[in-house]
């Protein structure tokens, strides 16, 4: 997706998890990555990567020197990093809503808050209603992506 926004070539090497993408990146193997905040930073730190963007719509804090995907000239990426609650399909609606409002009253909870900007998450809660529409959108966004790449199942 990133290629085809930014108009140039890329390969995609396929790894099942970061740890050994990340290898491959300290050794010269491959030349760039997309990565989660959390996995690269002590390697940021230490000055053995560099951040050359992130795909988020502004600067992150964690980031502040490190251009956003739009500062940097692209267009906008319509994919940001989230993580969300999930459970059965069958769950009873009333522990739904009892677990949805136990979880969106410790996201206000400051020291949680704090934890989770140390990751690079800015929490929002919502309702499973809402969740389920951005999982709907994340799922045409990705479905495009994958059919615009000629993606096909191995």
């Amino acid at each position: 997706m990133f290629a085809t926004l930014a108009k140039i070539s890329m390969q995609h090497i396929p790894y099942k998890t970061e740890p050994p993408a990340i290898t491959d990146i300290l050794s010269g193997q491959v030349h760039l990555m997309f990565s989660s905040y959390s996995t690269v930073a002590p390697h940021l730190q230490a000055g053995k990567l560099r951040a050359l963007v992130t795909t988020l719509p502004e600067r992150s804090p964690l980031l502040a020197d490190v251009p956003s995907i739009l500062e940097a000239g692209f267009p906008k990426f319509p994919i940001v990093p989230w993580a969300g609650m999930v459970g059965p399909s069958k769950m009873p609606k009333e522990v739904v809503e009892r677990l949805n409002r136990e979880l969106n009253g410790v996201l206000k909870r400051p020291e949680v808050r704090e934890n989770l900007a140390k990751q690079a998450f800015a929490p929002r809660g919502s309702t499973a209603e809402e969740m389920a529409a951005y999982v709907k959108e994340q799922l045409e966004v990705w479905g495009k992506a994958i059919r615009d790449a000629g993606i096909q199942p191995e």
